[in-house]
């Protein structure tokens, strides 16, 4: 799953937060969105809670987590939510 990361000119870098970025100083941390698996579709969700899409679905649901985060990633990597 890549991840794309933004350099702003005041240094911060903004992305989807992995484990390899707490070497590089503070952080400040903010959730972008919520997988979650929803009994009545029987199917795992994404629903974006930042931006300007906020408590927004992506259309498709997924029937295996592991693709509902992809898509999660994806998603944000193309929007430049973050």
């Amino acid at each position: 799953m890549k991840k794309v990361y933004r350099i702003k000119d005041n240094g911060f870098v903004l992305g989807l937060w992995g484990d390899e970025l707490s070497g590089l100083g503070e952080a400040e941390v903010h959730r972008a969105s919520k997988v979650e698996f929803d009994q009545n579709k029987q199917a795992w969700t994404v629903t974006m809670i930042s931006g300007p899409v906020g408590l927004s679905c992506l259309a498709k649901v997924f029937p295996k987590r592991a693709d509902a985060l992809e898509a999660e990633v994806e998603y944000l990597n193309e929007t430049k939510l973050l």
